[in-house]
């Protein structure tokens, strides 16, 4: 029987000595605490099932033991109303700020109750109102209008519920096993009495796998593509047509992952070539290569960026320009105004410069929104080419090649921007392990983690990235979770642990079992945050997309009357057509409509390279109003390593024989403060001064260095050794050992 609790705990480690105390309770078969929902789950014996309120008297009595301060309510019953009456849709592939639109506008019907999106999942949960549950399709149906009408391209698909939890995503769905992730403050290695996690701990969620294995082969594609805006309109293509299966399109790692329903596989290479045909409909300048085994990322990227030649094209262009130029102004008129001669090396240097903006230009035309830069661009410099060559007194050459030089320049520099940025984020947070060990047959095969199915066995050897969330079955270790938790001590690791990935083993080798699938593990979910970081859009980038939705046609509609209205008015058309077109360059959105995102990209991009990770544009946005700022010390306004910072002697000691005969002790200790003291040493240890070294868990470690007993560690330890601690007084957020 399962009951759920909504709960008031203050911090995420006291969540976890709650749950570790309801766990131990008779009766209690699991249970499970969420510190981000304020939730808890237990799940009671059937056999209890009369006398649940004993039980719940002794859960809410093993709690308060366990934190004082703890509260909890029962709301299963109100869960369950809910439940029953709530309708799940998939919402396929949209911007965050599509979702946005459209759970605010279903939000507004007086049938809903309550709706919300969850863009991991791709899931709107909706809750009708009681009154309304049981009319059925028609209230439905309105619900999909409503959301589809609010936002451009949106889609909504009505299916089974799977229980999941739209507050937390992370939950395990109803019915399933919850996930028990303790902090694991089990450093084996203590220099202090006390925890020093100042509560920084938290409890790590990844979703649980929402689907069976279909059958279906995920191609991985390196891609090449502008910006995030255009991987969205190229993924929402994809993933409209009828033989795909899924589609993902990460912008920051370039790479486009997808599955085909496993009935067209067998027409793979027809069907790939009408992927590609569709995505470059949405965007013309995309490109894809499927990636090729064995080869290494980076060297596919080398491979697919072509953007190297821009500065050679833009040194072409001013050749062209000087030498046009030259002609204009050379005595020789026979050649200065033969037009056909001008004609041809500036328009030459146009098509050097800008011959894929006037294709894409030209290929706009074909598409409802063909009102873009590129369009304007097209229409000013071949326009003003076109009324140098038809009107003798214009002279218009050397702007219609240096108008599109400078805008190529300007692009030119964005790119750079942008995959300068880019690759900042992606060193940020390398977490995904490049192969997985798997025991197959008795032999260890190394795979992809992505094709390592659940319930797999893995052998992760130290210094190894867990590459899939998975649970100890053999072996103990420490693993190092800073990555992940902040956590700077390693967390000691054993048969029924559960270890996440990003997570590296540091001592020795454990076998373990996979419980999820990678693009469902905690590393897949933090790095899908990281690519979704520049889909967040800003108020100030909202408004920029609406501003030029509207502007672009009015600067053309605009144009074509200056044009239109010079030619009827007046005797001079051609000179109202260059004023149009001289309208047209200089009104162009371009320089506002792309800098604003840009500044919010390059903002996250240099955050990242100083190791910070800004989850989207509206939170830097957020940051201009905020007074004051909480941190948690350990990994954040600290290095998360430690260091010796002092050595204090007592009488009859020096520094440097303290610290020699410490080093000589943890010279063989694998844990941080170990490591910390030996480097503070200096190294240079002779081996043959050290015997009978002992790692004492929990304590420290002992040694025979030179024939005397040495002891390192915390004041347990030296009570332990009947051997009292004198210390000088400590330095507020320093330790003592």
């Amino acid at each position: 029987m399962e009951r759920i609790f909504e709960i008031e705990v203050d911090c995420p480690h006291c969540a976890e000595k709650v749950e570790k105390a309801v766990s131990e309770v008779s009766g209690i078969s699991h249970a499970s605490v969420d510190f981000e929902t304020q939730t808890m789950r237990i799940e009671v014996d059937d056999s209890l099932r009369g006398r649940y309120p004993e039980v719940l008297a002794a859960v809410s009595e093993a709690a308060s033991a366990a934190e004082p301060d703890f509260k909890l309510s029962d709301v299963t019953e109100r869960v369950a109303d809910e439940r029953a009456r709530r309708h799940v849709f998939d919402i396929g592939a949209c911007s965050p700020e599509c979702a946005d639109r459209a759970e605010a506008a279903v939000n507004e019907l007086d049938e809903v109750e309550d709706a919300r999106t969850d863009g991991a999942r791709r899931r709107m949960y909706v809750t009708l109102r009681s009154e309304f549950d049981g009319i059925g399709g028609d209230v439905l149906e309105k619900v999909a209008e409503t959301a589809v009408d609010a936002a451009d391209g949106f889609s909504m698909k009505e299916i089974e519920d799977d229980g999941a939890d739209p507050e937390c995503p992370a939950l395990p769905p109803k019915g399933a096993p919850a996930k028990h992730d303790g902090h694991g403050h089990e450093h084996g290695h203590e220099h202090e009495d006390s925890c020093a996690c100042s509560c920084g701990a938290h409890h790590e969620h990844a979703a649980v796998d929402e689907h069976e294995n279909t059958g279906s082969v995920q191609h991985t594609f390196v891609i090449d593509v502008d910006c995030p805006n255009c991987a969205m309109k190229v993924e929402n293509a994809i993933a409209a047509m009828d033989e795909v299966e899924s589609v993902r399109i990460d912008f920051v790692g370039k790479r486009m992952r997808l599955r085909l329903k496993p009935e067209f596989e067998k027409d793979y290479p027809k069907i790939i070539g009408k992927v590609e045909e569709t995505a470059r409909g949405a965007e013309d300048e995309f490109s894809m290569k499927e990636t090729v085994p064995g080869k290494r990322p980076a060297e596919e990227e080398e491979e697919e960026s072509g953007k190297g030649m821009m500065p050679l094209r833009i040194a072409a262009a001013a050749v062209f320009i000087a030498f046009g130029i030259w002609l204009e102004y050379i005595d020789d008129y026979s050649l200065t105004h033969d037009s056909a001669v001008l004609a041809i090396v500036f328009g030459a240097g146009l098509a050097v410069i800008g011959y894929d903006v006037i294709i894409g230009g030209i290929r706009n035309l074909l598409k409802a929104g063909f009102l873009d830069e590129k369009f304007l661009m097209t229409v000013a410099t071949v326009g003003a080419l076109a009324v140098s060559c038809l009107d003798p007194d214009s002279d218009y050459w050397t702007e219609s090649v240096a108008v599109m030089a400078f805008y190529q320049i300007g692009e030119y520099f964005e790119d750079r921007a942008v995959s300068r940025s880019r690759s900042n984020v992606k060193a940020l947070m390398a977490l995904k392990a490049p192969f997985a060990t798997v025991v197959e047959d008795g032999k260890a095969v190394r795979k992809d983690p992505e094709e390592v199915a659940p319930g797999s066995e893995l052998i992760i050897a130290p210094g190894e990235m867990v590459p899939i969330d998975c649970i100890v079955i053999k072996g103990e270790s420490y693993a190092d979770t800073k990555a992940m938790t902040g956590e700077s001590v390693p967390r000691r690791i054993g048969p029924g642990d559960e270890l996440l990935s990003g997570y590296i083993v540091t001592e020795s080798a454990v076998s373990v079992r996979t419980v999820r699938r990678y693009e469902d593990s905690a590393a897949a979910k933090v790095l899908n945050l990281i690519e979704e970081s520049s889909a967040r859009k800003s108020s100030s980038e909202k408004f920029i997309t609406r501003f030029a939705r509207w502007y672009t046609p009015a600067v053309v509609g605009c144009a074509l009357a200056i044009a239109a209205g010079g030619a009827l008015l007046t005797d001079d058309p051609s000179g109202w057509v260059i004023k149009a077109l001289i309208f047209l360059v200089v009104s162009c959105p371009c320089a506002l409509v792309v800098s604003v995102p840009l500044t919010y990209f390059c903002g996250i991009g240099r955050a990242s390279r100083e190791n910070i990770l800004i989850k989207g544009s509206s939170y830097i946005e957020m940051l201009a109003k905020t007074d004051r700022a909480v941190f948690d010390k350990t990994g954040t306004l600290t290095e998360g390593v430690f260091g010796v910072t002092a050595v204090k002697p007592t009488e009859g000691f020096s520094a440097e024989e303290i610290a020699d005969a410490a080093a000589c002790a943890e010279s063989y200790s694998s844990h941080p403060i170990g490591r910390s003291i030996v480097s503070y040493a200096g190294g240079g240890i002779d081996p043959s001064r050290i015997s009978d070294s002992k790692n004492l868990p929990g304590l420290g470690v002992s040694a025979l260095v030179d024939g005397r007993a040495v002891y390192v560690g915390s004041r347990g330890l030296m009570a332990a050794r009947a051997s009292p601690c004198r210390t000088s007084r400590i330095p507020e957020g320093q330790t003592s050992a």
